[in-house]
């Protein structure tokens, strides 16, 4: 269902804004993060007696997937990965974890994998990079190592729990690449596991930032998350009204003099906008013909014996 309304903006006389309601139309599909060997994903485990091997051979792997060597009873060397796409961001885990039992070697790789960006138009991400680990006091620390772009030179060694951002970073129709470098192995008994989540969300020139609490024990209103469509946002909140305001007009009422909980409520943003919204999901685009602009967003829930107000944010758009 699409609604279009208009508002009057400060200073941007008449606008449309275009308010989508399908939770369809907000999703990561334009943005893609795959993820390939390079070289052979090797798994080794032995007992000491018998030998376990596994591997994936070069190019691009399923999602989820795993390989693994193991041997019943003493431990085993096991690489696993999934991915995960939601409407604010693309996601890709890679574990290696080696596991050995008493006089066990257990071995994954070292093994080189691709991480590929893709973008169905140019548009601009930033790039969450986490390092994770499980170790056994003795063992020695699992190899993680990132080459951005792929150019032969190693940009960033990875030590324990180490976390960072690659921000604005510029996608499009042809890939981005980072080569990974992973490896753990453990000298039983013991583990060494090493975890990298690569995480894609967009760069939508959006700062979102909390403006007020809403009543005592009132509705939900999650923080507004930038999506990749249409440079927007998506909202959830407890099915109610909207209120969606380019100013704020503070407004102080009692809800019903019998609410048990709560005598006052306070509405923050002017109401240039009130919608009602049953599924308590709403995208809102942003598009360039209305930047900058600021837009202030609370929700008035019904409640056993009235309406409440909900948590409200504002947007700034630059």
């Amino acid at each position: 269902m699409k609604s279009t309304l208009r508002a009057v903006v400060p200073g941007l006389s008449f606008a449309t804004v275009v308010l989508l309601s399908s939770p369809g139309t907000a999703s990561a599909q334009d943005v893609t993060l795959t993820l390939s060997a390079a070289t052979p994903m090797t798994v080794d485990y032995t007992d000491g007696v018998q030998v376990a091997q596994d591997a994936v051979p070069i190019g691009q792997l399923p999602d989820p997937g795993n390989v693994q060597a193991a041997i019943a009873g003493s431990g085993f060397a096991r690489v696993g990965w999934y991915r995960f796409v939601h409407r604010g961001y693309v996601e890709q885990f890679l574990e290696a974890n080696a596991n050995a039992g008493a006089q066990g070697v257990a071995a994954c790789g070292p093994f080189e994998v691709l991480y590929e960006l893709n973008a169905a138009s140019p548009r601009s991400v930033d790039l969450q990079i986490q390092r994770y680990d499980s170790i056994s006091a003795g063992q020695p620390w699992s190899t993680l190592s990132i080459d951005v772009d792929d150019d032969g030179t190693i940009d960033y060694v990875l030590g324990a729990g180490m976390a960072f951002t690659l921000a604005g970073l510029q996608v499009d129709v042809g890939p981005r690449v980072l080569r990974v470098i992973m490896g753990s192995t453990a000298i039983g008994p013991g583990q060494a596991a090493v975890g990298l989540m690569v995480r894609v969300v967009p760069d939508n020139d959006l700062v979102v930032l909390p403006e007020a609490l809403g009543c005592p024990f009132p509705g939900t209103m999650f923080p507004p998350e930038p999506v990749f469509v249409d440079q927007g946002f998506d909202l959830e909140f407890t099915p109610g009204l909207l209120v969606v305001g380019a100013a704020v007009a503070p407004t102080v009422w009692t809800p019903a003099s019998v609410l048990p909980f709560a005598s006052t409520c306070l509405l923050l943003p002017s109401p240039d906008i009130v919608l009602w919204v049953p599924s308590g999901f709403l995208h809102v685009p942003i598009p360039a013909a209305l930047r900058p602009l600021e837009l202030h967003v609370q929700a008035v829930c019904p409640g056993p014996t009235g309406f409440t107000t909900t948590d409200a944010f504002v947007i700034h758009a630059q």
